[in-house]
């Protein structure tokens, strides 16, 4: 019938440095490239399906898949960065802050729209430990 293939590419990298007793920060990179496709849909011959069955056909089977191979394809590109740092206040509570920016580009937008896009956000909070 069709066969289906997929190529995916993962690159992901991290650090994390102790600037102080009090100063840590740290950082991530993460890329992702995904494609995958359908080859053209190879249906069976009804002629000799018939034959084979003595005319008794179990369905009908007038489905058209001539188009499926072309809108079945993946091919999106994600990138994320996060940073961030923690700073002990005092031995029982911990400020952090940290951001994270993601961007995402479908370059086969049609099969549900287009879905690239960005954002970015930033956190900050307390952590107390008791």
């Amino acid at each position: 019938m069709t066969d289906y293939e997929s190529k995916v590419h993962n690159l992901f990298a991290s650090m994390s440095y102790a600037a102080s007793a009090k100063l840590n920060l740290f950082g991530t990179v993460t890329w992702n490239k995904a494609e995958s496709a359908l080859d053209k849909v190879q249906m069976p011959d009804l002629a000799a399906i018939s034959a084979q069955t003595g005319g008794d056909l179990v369905d009908n089977m007038d489905y058209d898949f001539t188009n499926l191979n072309s809108y079945s394809d993946l091919d999106y590109t994600l990138l994320k960065l996060n940073g961030g740092l923690s700073y002990k206040v005092s031995p029982t509570v911990t400020f952090t802050l940290d951001g994270e920016y993601a961007d995402l580009t479908d370059d086969q937008g049609y099969v549900f729209g287009n879905e690239s896009g960005s954002f970015y956000m930033v956190r900050s909070g307390f952590k107390v430990q008791f």
